[in-house]
């Protein structure tokens, strides 16, 4: 068993405003029902209700699993993350699953859980997080300070390779300027279609004040708007979310018409 389910902790991934962790388990990444509730902010027992009723159009292992409790309570890394399993045991519920069970919610909070979900959770394939990246680019800053550490002492040591020292003491500087200016990039949103901002870009732009909760009705409002219109929504990454839409600008302003004629 302890070679088939790996938790990675304390790795957490946020869909929209909801902190979860990454769970696999064969290869796979999963949710327990716990979780789909939580992330759509339904009452308790909700998505298990549903599965429930749906059980005979699902098929274990390729739907779901069902972990008994001794299996999950001899793993302590499972127990780590908060999530206690009964007598019963428990539900992973896979992306196919998910996908099946989540028909039943159909509002536009549910939509955005949905997309961020499949996109930033399930599929682990796909580009890193803004987070992931930043930390990828703070690994290469560091490793390049410490071969200028390294060059310099090589210059102090020896008179001989002063010029080759030099040079490689610029390539490096150099390339620790494009690492932080790559990170810089990720943190200000200039991924994407230029014609697209998110939420908080938009906001910036025009000087918006906005709240997190009204962030979050704005953008479920931009996504249903966008559907109608027949515009894009673009995924970007994002430090803090994983990834996060942008919608057309022609979209935004709609959404923000009131905010706009205030700042006019």
């Amino acid at each position: 068993m302890t070679n088939e389910i790996e938790l990675i902790t304390p790795k957490t991934v946020t869909i929209v405003v909801t902190a979860i962790p990454v769970i696999e388990y064969k290869g796979l990444r999963v949710i327990t029902l716990a979780m789909m509730d939580k992330l759509h902010h339904r009452p308790d027992g909700t998505a298990r209700r549903n599965f429930n009723e749906n059980k005979d159009k699902l098929e274990e292992g390729k739907h779901y699993f069902h972990l008994n409790y001794q299996e999950i309570k001899s793993l302590y890394e499972f127990r780590t993350t908060g999530i206690s399993p009964n007598p019963q045991g428990i539900i992973l519920i896979t992306e196919r699953g998910y996908l099946k069970l989540v028909k039943s919610f159909n509002d536009e909070f549910a939509w955005e859980v949905q997309d961020q979900l499949v996109d930033g959770y399930f599929d682990s394939k796909k580009p890193m997080s803004t987070a992931e990246f930043l930390v990828q680019q703070a690994q290469l800053i560091l490793e390049h300070e410490n071969k200028i550490k390294r060059l310099e002492q090589r210059q102090s040591a020896s008179e001989v390779h002063l010029v080759e020292t030099r040079q490689e003491l610029e390539l490096t500087n150099k390339m620790a300027v494009k690492a932080y200016e790559a990170a810089s990039a990720a943190l200000q949103h200039k991924y994407g279609d230029s014609d697209h901002y998110t939420i908080v870009g938009f906001c910036n732009k025009h000087d918006i004040k906005m709240q997190g909760e009204e962030a979050r009705v704005k953008g479920a409002h931009a996504a249903s708007l966008s559907r109608t219109m027949g515009k894009s929504i673009i995924k970007i990454p994002d430090e803090r979310w994983g990834k996060v839409n942008s919608y057309h600008i022609s979209v935004l302003e709609k959404v923000f018409e009131d905010k706009l004629k205030d700042h006019q």
